[in-house]
């Protein structure tokens, strides 16, 4: 209680400091796939096909990034480049960007209390985001020129395949830019998140801010995207029904 209490405290202290911040962040994602590798030796219910087929797709693994946008009580979190842009650039097949869900466009807005992300594969729909509950410590390191304290989140809900989480989320945020945004979903801490750790069934997932550019003179846009809302579990069961359908066309 003692520590939902403080982040509250934190927060609300925070958020009015944060009014008249605006910023980009760059963000880099690079994979470790040792651990998914580890378990898709072990696992029997894959034949020799499948697993060569996933073993070819970690090989194609490289880095990739994402980019931060905020304002005032808004944010938007997306890949550097969207997937028909990365296509007619030329881009190929990179399970970094598959893992760290580069089809995704995340969307805060502290003041009507909405989190959600829209799919580039389903862009009908906007899928509302289950809240974070995190644990705050006390432990710090320094990240470029910010201290940076430790937070931890369990998340045990259902994903979509390969991205139900293995261990908790690791998040490291500073206080010295007091804004409560961050890396996909995972906003809410009394400053803005510059490292996170989403170890994912499909391989662990490493983001790092490599650039922070804050109170800039260039215009930041949060164009809000646009759907019907659906919650995380209703929006598997819908993949899960596009799935079906799509290989029963194939057979």
């Amino acid at each position: 209680m003692k520590k939902v209490t403080v982040l509250i405290f934190l927060l609300i202290i925070n958020l009015s400091l944060s009014q008249d911040l605006k910023g980009k962040v760059t963000y880099q994602a690079s994979l470790n796939s040792e651990d998914f590798l580890t378990r898709l030796e072990k696992n029997t219910s894959l034949d020799k096909q499948r697993k060569d087929y996933q073993l070819k797709n970690v090989s194609t693994s490289s880095e990739m990034n994402f980019h931060l946008l905020f304002r005032d009580d808004e944010s938007l979190f997306q890949a550097e480049y969207d997937l028909i842009t990365k296509r007619n650039l030329g881009y190929k097949y990179n399970r970094t960007g598959e893992m760290a869900q580069d089809d995704r466009i995340y969307y805060t807005n502290l003041k009507t209390k909405e989190n959600f992300y829209q799919s580039f594969w389903t862009k009908e729909v906007l899928v509302e985001n289950e809240e974070i509950n995190w644990v705050l410590s006390q432990e710090t390191k320094k990240i470029g020129n910010q201290i940076c304290y430790k937070a931890t989140a369990t998340i045990t809900t259902e994903q979509l395949e390969e991205l139900n989480f293995m261990s908790p989320v690791i998040a490291w945020y500073t206080p010295e830019i007091p804004v409560p945004f961050g890396i996909q979903r995972f906003n809410g801490l009394p400053g803005l998140i510059l490292e996170l750790v989403a170890d994912y069934q499909g391989g662990k997932v490493f983001f790092k801010a490599t650039k922070i550019e804050l109170n800039t003179k260039e215009e930041i846009k949060i164009k809000k995207p646009k759907g019907k809302k659906v919650s995380e579990q209703e929006y598997i069961k819908l993949i899960d029904k596009l799935n079906q359908a799509r290989q029963s066309k194939a057979n």
